[in-house]
C-alpha cells in the first residue's frame, strides 16, 4: 500500500500515521467520472473551503480558483511537486482546464491526504483530479472505512508505454461529515513496480443545509426497590444550542412516551442538556425517596455528529429502607490499537451492569465524550454486580480486512458493592488486524483512556 500526504491548512504538524487516521470519518465515494474538458467538470454545490492545484500556474475553472501550491494547502511526502513533465492537451480542452489537470504530485512512498479547518457535524464535499498525463497509472483513495473504486490518468496505453494522447483524466468525489476538525485520506497506487500515484489537484467544499439539525431527549425511568414514584411524572429538559439557538425547554412525560425533540438546529452547532431537577413531593423525601439522574451519553452534543442526535437521561428512583441503596460502580475503558489501522471512528462502547438484589440493570456509553468512564448508582450495599461489555461493532471493510476486538476485564466482571476493592471495573479493548504491512508510524502502539 503506498500513500502519498496531502494537508488542506493553514498550518499543520503531522503525527503518525495511527494517530492522524484516527480522525477519519467514513467518505461515501461516487464512480470516477472522465473530465469533458469543459468548465462543468469542477463542482461549485455548497461553498469552497480550500482548493489546490498541482501545476505551475494557478488556473480558475467554473469560477473556483486552484491555488498553484497555494494558502491553506500543504502537500507532504511527495517525490516531485507541480510536475508537468508527462503533460499533454487532450482534444476540447481550453487553456485553464488543460492547465488544471497538466501538473501532478508523484511519488512513492506512505502518506495520506488531511483536510483541516473543518467544523465537527459538518457535511463536506471532496473532488480529486487525476492528470492529463501519458501513462495511464491509477489510483484509488480511503477515508475511514470508505474505498473509492481506482481512479485513472489520461492514457489509455498499459502502464509504462506511450501512445496516442486521446483519453481523459478522472476524477472522484466523496462526501462525509466531518468527526473532528481534520480528514484523513488515503491515497494507494495500483499493484504495479513502482506502484506511483500522482494526484493534479483538489478542492473542498461545505455542502451542509443551513438548519436541518434536530436533537431528540429520550427519558428511561428505573425504579429501585418497592415504594413507587409520585403518578404521573413530568420531567423537564432544557437543550441550550449555540451558536445560533434554539435554547428550549422540552416536556418529558407518560404522554409523549417520555420522548421529545428540538429542531430548528444548525448542522455543527453545540447543544448542551441539562434536566431540571425533578420534584420528590414531601411525603416522599420524608421516607428518604429521591430522584439520580444519569446521561447515557453524556450532555454535550454536537449536531451532524454520528451519535449527535440523540440525547438518553436515565432517572433512578429510589427509597431508603425501600430496596434501594446509595452505592455505585465506577466503569471505566482503555483502548489499545496494535498496529498501524486505527479503529472506524467515533468509538462507542456499551456496557451492562446488573446487579440483585434489588437493581439496577443499566447499561452505560463509555465514548471520548464521557471520557471513556461512566457510573452505575442507586446500589444497595452487599448487592451483586456483574459488568458484561456488549460486543463492539466491528464495521464490514474493516472485517475484510482482518481487523477485530478483543475484550478482557482487568478485575473480573463480578463486584461485590461496599467492598472497599470493588468501586471500579475496568474494561480493556484492544483492536488488531491481520495481514497488514507495517507502516512507520513512529510507534505502532497507541493507547486511550
Amino acid at each position: 500500500m503506498n500513500k502519498y500526504l496531502v494537508h488542506v491548512a493553514a498550518s499543520l504538524s503531522i503525527g503518525s500515521l495511527c494517530s492522524i487516521a484516527a480522525h477519519a470519518a467514513d467518505i461515501t465515494w461516487q464512480q470516477p467520472v472522465s473530465t469533458t474538458g469543459q468548465a462543468s467538470d469542477v463542482s461549485t454545490q455548497g461553498s469552497l473551503v480550500a482548493a489546490s492545484s498541482n501545476n505551475p500556474v494557478s488556473p480558475t475553472v467554473n469560477g473556483v480558483h486552484f491555488v498553484s501550491q497555494g494558502h491553506g494547502i500543504l502537500y507532504s511526502g511527495f517525490q516531485g511537486l507541480s510536475y508537468t513533465g508527462h503533460a499533454f492537451t487532450p482534444p476540447g480542452f481550453g487553456p485553464d482546464m488543460a492547465a488544471l489537470v497538466g501538473g501532478a504530485a508523484y511519488g512513492v512512498g506512505p502518506a495520506t491526504v488531511t483536510l483541516q479547518g473543518l467544523i465537527v457535524g459538518r457535511h463536506y464535499q471532496v473532488q480529486l483530479f487525476m492528470p492529463a498525463w501519458d501513462f495511464n497509472w491509477k489510483t484509488r483513495f480511503t477515508g475511514g472505512a470508505g474505498v473509492s473504486a481506482y481512479v485513472y490518468a489520461a492514457n489509455s496505453q498499459p502502464y509504462g508505454s506511450t501512445g496516442p494522447n486521446t483519453s481523459r483524466p478522472q476524477s472522484i468525489i466523496g462526501t462525509f461529515v466531518a468527526d473532528a476538525t481534520s480528514q484523513t485520506i488515503g491515497v494507494e497506487g495500483a499493484p504495479h513496480s513502482p506502484p506511483y500515484d500522482v494526484l493534479a489537484a483538489v478542492q473542498v467544499r461545505e455542502i451542509s443545509k443551513p438548519h436541518d439539525g434536530a436533537l431528540t431527549v429520550k427519558k428511561k425511568i428505573q425504579v429501585i426497590g418497592a415504594i413507587q414514584p409520585p403518578d404521573p411524572s413530568v420531567f423537564m429538559a432544557d437543550v441550550s444550542c449555540q451558536p445560533g439557538g434554539p435554547s428550549v425547554t422540552l416536556e418529558l412525560s407518560q404522554d409523549n412516551g417520555y420522548q421529545n425533540t428540538a429542531t430548528g438546529i444548525a448542522n455543527g452547532a453545540s447543544c448542551t442538556v441539562t434536566e431540571q431537577p425533578p420534584v420528590v413531593p414531601d411525603k416522599y423525601a420524608r421516607q428518604g425517596c429521591h430522584w439520580q439522574t444519569r446521561y447515557v451519553r453524556g450532555q454535550r452534543f454536537r449536531i451532524g455528529d454520528a451519535k449527535g442526535n440523540l440525547a438518553e437521561i436515565v432517572n433512578l428512583w429510589s427509597c431508603k429502607g425501600g430496596g434501594g441503596g446509595d452505592g455505585s460502580l465506577h466503569v471505566v475503558k482503555k483502548v489499545v490499537v496494535d498496529g498501524p489501522i486505527p479503529p472506524p471512528s467515533p468509538v462507542v462502547f456499551m456496557a451492562d451492569v446488573s446487579c440483585q438484589p434489588g437493581g439496577p440493570s443499566v447499561t452505560l456509553e463509555l465514548s471520548r465524550d464521557n471520557g471513556y468512564q461512566n457510573t452505575a448508582t442507586g446500589i444497595g450495599n452487599g448487592a451483586s454486580c456483574t459488568v458484561t461489555e456488549q460486543p463492539p461493532i466491528v464495521p464490514a471493510p474493516y472485517v475484510r480486512r482482518g481487523c477485530r476486538w478483543q475484550t478482557s476485564y482487568t478485575h473480573g466482571q463480578r463486584f461485590r458493592i461496599g467492598d472497599p476493592k470493588a468501586t471500579e471495573a475496568e474494561i480493556v479493548n484492544r483492536w488488531t488486524c491481520k495481514g497488514m504491512p507495517p507502516v512507520n508510524t513512529g510507534g505502532a502502539r497507541s493507547r486511550m483512556r
